[in-house]
């Protein structure tokens, strides 16, 4: 072959060696491979997209749950609350004495009108036993013009205000709003200090101090409720309620002592009752 003839040849295979590669590529091939590829990366996202939502899902699904435990809870708690103050109402109405004499530490002594009044049955009764002086043993008569009642009254005989005032607190309490509860009870003691309610104002404070774990102020509201009320239908409760505080702070031995004397000084009451579950609790504890 003359050189003629191989020089066209050469020429052809430089010129095929210069060429890129991908010259003889398939576009065809690298498109379905790009196709796949972005199906496989919408595919994995979406299936991170779909775990997310049903989290989601899931996740809302338990705060409705959630929500609807708290709504019971706070629903039996209402509840609870209403039939505690109704039986402690009931057992002061019980207890307390309005035909007799007063006696000096417990003028009125358990809930009593206060409570009628709050559930509608005595708004429309006359005044309450208003506190007597020290010359006279028995309750003033309700009647203008009987002898030794003073033309203008003191604040702490008139009272329609004072129940007003007890029964805007107790309603407030009833509520569970306790600052405002705590104010009024707080207003009422320092406006009566010698009232018809004075005792149950004392104990129901001391039960919202309590209520919102504030044990020193309630402790000391209801240590007074006891030495200045001795024979008042509350202190059966405050001593109840002074030995759950107690419990509360860990001092067991204090407490045992609390609630000893609650089942002691008042053996066939409710309160002795509950004293008696918590000296089992007490016991069981310090095993």
């Amino acid at each position: 072959m003359g050189i003629r003839a191989i020089v066209p040849i050469l020429a052809a295979a430089l010129v095929a060696a210069a060429m890129p590669a991908t010259t003889f590529a398939n576009p065809a091939l690298e498109a379905r491979i790009a196709r796949m590829e972005r199906i496989l990366e919408n595919q994995a996202g979406s299936e991170l997209l779909l775990q997310m939502q049903q989290l989601q899902m899931e996740m809302q699904e338990l705060r409705g749950l959630v929500e609807m435990q708290q709504f019971e809870i706070q629903k039996l708690q209402r509840q609870q609350r209403d039939q505690f103050l109704d039986i402690d109402s009931r057992l002061g109405a019980d207890r307390s004495d309005p035909l007799g004499p007063a006696a000096p530490g417990d003028l009125n002594g358990g809930l009593g009108a206060g409570a009628g009044d709050l559930r509608g049955s005595g708004l429309d009764a006359p005044a309450g036993t208003p506190a007597p002086p020290p010359s006279i043993g028995a309750p003033i008569p309700a009647s203008p013009g009987a002898a030794g009642i003073p033309s203008l009254p003191s604040p702490e005989t008139t009272g329609g205000s004072e129940r007003d005032a007890y029964a805007a607190a107790f309603e407030l309490l009833k509520e569970r709003n306790y600052e405002e509860a705590q104010a009024a009870f707080n207003d009422l003691l320092r406006r009566y200090p010698q009232g018809q309610f004075t005792d149950n104002a004392r104990y129901w404070l001391g039960e919202t101090y309590y209520v919102q774990r504030n044990y020193p102020a309630a402790l000391a509201e209801l240590d007074r409720l006891v030495q200045l009320s001795p024979e008042s239908p509350k202190v059966p409760g405050a001593l109840l309620k002074i030995g759950y505080i107690q419990y509360e702070q860990k001092a067991f031995d204090q407490a045992r002592a609390s609630l000893e004397q609650v089942v002691s000084r008042y053996p066939n009451s409710t309160e002795a009752r509950l004293a008696k579950s918590r000296l089992d609790r007490i016991g069981q504890e310090l095993r």
